[in-house]
């Protein structure tokens, strides 16, 4: 249960969302998107990132959605669970800056893709079991 009321599943548990990766019928409650991803923000993380890169690419008038959209939202809700993660440049941007707001007890080392030196450096800086 969060301060806000809910828990993870609750907000996960309607997977119909609109352009912002908010669940729909949060849109009829006052300030519903915004309380949503505030709520969201502790209880579900990796919601939270998802909503927070689809919320990103819809507001880019410019952008063509890509065929790799759908997976990239998924890639990045895994990013509280995980150590270590690799993004490409779009999304690097986006995520870097929101995980910042997330409650998490090591947030993970972001990596643009292809970088295998800082990749390995991450990957050698991590806590290893003895």
């Amino acid at each position: 249960m969060t301060s806000r009321g809910g828990t993870a599943e609750h907000f996960a548990r309607r997977l119909d969302s609109g352009a912002d990766g908010v669940p729909v019928w949060w849109s009829a409650v006052p300030n519903g998107t915004e309380r949503w991803l505030g709520a969201a923000r502790s209880a579900a993380p990796g919601l939270y990132l998802k909503a927070m890169l689809l919320r990103a690419k819809n507001r880019d008038g410019k952008r063509n959605p890509k065929p790799t959209d759908n997976a990239d939202e998924f890639h990045v809700a895994m990013a509280p669970y995980v150590d270590v993660m690799t993004l490409d440049r779009e999304n690097l941007a986006v995520i870097s800056c929101s995980i910042r707001d997330i409650r998490t007890t090591r947030p993970a080392s972001l990596i643009r893709n292809g970088d295998f030196e800082s990749l390995i450096r991450a990957i050698e800086r991590l806590p290893h079991p003895r």
